[in-house]
């Protein structure tokens, strides 16, 4: 646990500037697949916060702002929520991953994802394509994921709720 916690406090360092203009810069402004007006305002402490006319217009914005701000992190507590922490950190946390697998998070997402109201599955669905939508938009990996040797996976509803049973 502590060489895990260390690497991801070293991966942290290769992050974002901490320079809000260099940071907004690398956000997508044009061409977004939105029906209405949709505004990020944010705070003094780096928080986003938004206002959007249609849900569906918020759900997609809050996908890109997370994949802005956590893409490194997210997809790390993927590859940890799926076993496969071993691809990135080396054979001293194949004991994590057999535990991880052992537990089998996803094996019930199929079920939880078909008991989802349609309204709900179609808002995390779009928070989805915000996630993918910002990623694919980025011309290259963050630094942290490059150390990491971390490739852009497409998301799915099955790695969100995954990832929610590991949290």
């Amino acid at each position: 646990l502590y060489q895990l916690l260390l690497l991801m406090l070293v991966t942290t360092a290769f992050g974002f500037s901490n320079d809000k203009s260099d940071r907004l810069s690398q956000f997508p402004v044009k061409n977004l697949p939105l029906k209405g007006k949709v505004t990020i305002y944010w705070n003094d402490y780096k928080v986003p916060f938004i206002e959007a006319e249609y849900d569906s217009d918020c759900a997609f914005t809050m996908g890109l702002v997370h994949a802005h701000l956590r893409m490194s992190q997210m997809h790390l507590v993927r590859r940890i929520s799926q076993g496969r922490l071993s691809e990135s950190a080396g054979v001293f946390t194949q004991d994590i991953d057999h535990s991880i697998r052992t537990l089998d998070l996803g094996k019930r997402a199929d079920d939880v994802i078909a008991q989802l109201p349609d309204d709900v599955r179609a808002w995390m669905t779009t928070y989805i394509d915000g996630l993918n939508y910002y990623q694919f938009y980025v011309k290259e990996r963050p630094k942290d994921m490059a150390f990491l040797d971390i490739d852009i996976e497409p998301w799915t509803l099955k790695d969100i709720m995954t990832m929610a049973k590991l949290l």
